[in-house]
């Protein structure tokens, strides 16, 4: 009973525009303005390199991992442990719904799995169907416009058609 109330604030408060992760996302500081108000503000200096990354790759079509080395040659510190920035962390970046003003929730999940090799069970995190993801208005301003956004996720798809006709 405690774990679906606990939930269910969690729920409200991301419905209500809060952000309720505890980690911040490159390109925002996290504001407390009261015990129930959490919002994310521009970080203006990581907010131009958000920029840059949806330039390079909406713009002038440059892949993930050369976007990935450009940043890590400019010596842009990534929030995640490490010095050097991963294409992965591009890629992350291109599809989150943060750049745009919007909260994204549910997005992954835990699934109970059954290891054959060891006979016993294991939680593992795997992505919710996309009917399950909640998408609603943040608190916070974009770092980006919702039309780039989306040329980015059509740039994204056009190089998964590449990639896949290209091993046919």
């Amino acid at each position: 009973t405690i774990k679906r109330r606990l939930e269910a604030g969690k729920l409200q408060s991301v419905m209500e525009g809060n952000y309720i992760l505890s980690h911040k996302t490159f390109g925002y500081d996290i504001v407390r303005e009261s015990k129930k108000s959490r919002y994310l503000v521009e970080n203006p200096e990581q907010a131009k390199y958000v920029r840059m990354i949806f330039d390079w790759w909406t713009e002038e079509e440059k892949p993930t991992d050369w976007i990935a080395k450009q940043l890590t040659l400019m010596g842009v510190t990534p929030m995640k442990k490490g010095k050097e920035w991963s294409r992965m962390t591009v890629r992350d970046m291109l599809t989150n719904v943060i750049y745009i003003g919007k909260i994204s929730w549910n997005n992954m999940k835990t699934a109970k799995k059954f290891d054959p090799a060891t006979g016993t069970t294991k939680k593992v995190r795997v992505k919710s169907a996309p009917e399950d993801v909640i998408i609603v208005d943040g608190k916070h301003k974009g770092i980006i416009s919702e039309e780039q956004f989306e040329k980015a996720q059509a740039v994204a798809c056009l190089c998964f058609v590449k990639c896949i006709s290209g091993m046919l």
